[in-house]
């Protein structure tokens, strides 16, 4: 496990014994109560420490817990396909019983608990306090396909400033976004989000019912206010705020004025139909101001035309970005259903050019082409002089 290797050794360059013990502690518990308690030194230790290394120190325990959590996943998904063909055995038996009750537990693993976390199962039998602070919210794990493991670890890490989430249809790159954005909108209580599109009437079935979604899914429904006029999601414990603008009336997105904080995260959702990268840069100028930390989410379906100003701006390397790319092949088939995956090996056979665009996300054209059947190739004499018609007349060019 390389990557528990280096939170290991990041680990050990902290000098304070009291801080590293803290650390463990809190890795493995939900609250900071917890963690200073289990680590056997007072609330006062704790909050002498300034702010910045809190901070950091909470953030290196929650990436530890994360990785730990995505390690399990992955070793439970490998135990579970051989306990699924054990019971998948038992359903073959003579004996009644032996039938039922592999049945109910091969319904009980496929069903689960979607708002249960891996971590939370691991740390079910830790002592709780609700009465303290708030509880860290953790994604499921059950909520993430397997090729947005790293990425996860580098948003939990801020690794990077600027996410870019490139695919075809069905790679659930807007699920991930709406659900990471949540999370980090509960875990930091002074951030706010803007989530924009080019056009603000599409905003409504688009990121916001997307976001809506997210937030039913992890099971905080009843702590979050979304209204429809005006357009906006509001989690109601702290007042935190999601806005909506489109990209089309920059003026609403300048008057946006949080009650506190600042707009922390913005997310470019259809990224490919805003107005080139000007038009981007601007809607982040006016949106990000304050803060020492931003995340900038930016989703699309690459356009098919490798000439698009979103595919030449890709091109550009920058430091600060992460660019993610996924399609419908890594995603659990039971998410997008047996008609998704016949539309799209269909597609693959009879025009395979549009497969690659429409699921694989791959920008297959030129572009500038009027006429993209265009055959280029020499004419011959016959064309251009034409053929006997049988009546003395040339037939050609």
């Amino acid at each position: 496990m390389p990557n528990l290797s280096n939170l290991r050794a990041e680990i050990d360059q902290i000098a304070d014994d009291l801080q590293r013990a803290y650390v463990l502690e809190r890795s493995k518990v939900n609250t900071d109560k917890d963690g200073y308690t289990n680590a056997g030194f007072s609330r006062g230790t704790f909050y002498k420490w300034d702010s910045e290394i809190r901070d950091y120190l909470n953030n290196l325990a929650q990436r530890i817990k994360t990785e730990v959590a995505l390690q399990i996943m992955l070793r439970l998904q490998e135990a579970g396909m051989e306990a699924v063909d054990v019971k998948i055995g038992g359903l073959k038996a003579r004996n009644e019983n032996i039938k039922q009750k592999s049945s109910t537990e091969i319904l009980e693993w496929l069903i689960g608990k979607p708002s249960q976390s891996v971590i939370t199962q691991a740390n079910a039998t830790a002592d709780q306090d609700e009465d303290d602070e708030d509880q860290l919210l953790q994604l499921p794990a059950s909520a993430i396909a397997s090729s947005f493991y790293d990425v996860y670890r580098d948003i939990h890490a801020h690794g990077h400033t600027e996410y870019v989430f490139k695919g075809g249809r069905g790679s659930t790159k807007s699920s991930f976004v709406s659900l990471i954005l949540i999370e980090l909108l509960v875990n930091n209580p002074e951030w706010h989000a803007l989530a924009t599109r080019q056009v603000a009437n599409t905003l409504r079935d688009s990121v916001y019912s997307q976001l809506v979604w997210a937030i039913n899914y992890l099971g905080y429904a009843e702590k979050f206010k979304c209204t429809t006029s005006p357009l906006e999601i509001v989690y109601k414990p702290t007042g935190q705020t999601i806005y909506f603008r489109g990209g089309d009336d920059p003026l609403k997105i300048k008057s946006i004025k949080p009650k506190f904080g600042y707009i922390n995260m913005l997310w470019f959702e259809e990224l490919d139909q805003f107005h080139g990268e000007k038009s981007v840069r601007s809607i982040e100028q006016s949106a990000i101001r304050g803060g020492d930390q931003a995340y900038l989410f930016k989703s699309f379906n690459p356009p098919p035309q490798v000439s698009s100003w979103v595919n030449k701006w890709l091109k550009v390397p920058d430091d600060a970005r992460y660019v993610h790319e996924s399609d419908y092949r890594s995603v659990p088939r039971e998410w997008l259903g047996q008609t998704f995956i016949d539309m799209a090996e269909h597609l693959s056979k009879v025009n395979p050019k549009a497969y690659q665009h429409e699921y694989l996300g791959l920008a297959t054209e030129l572009g500038g082409l009027v006429f993209p059947n265009v055959v280029i190739r020499k004419i011959t004499d016959e064309e251009i002089y034409g053929e006997d018609d049988g009546q003395g007349h040339k037939i050609g060019l």
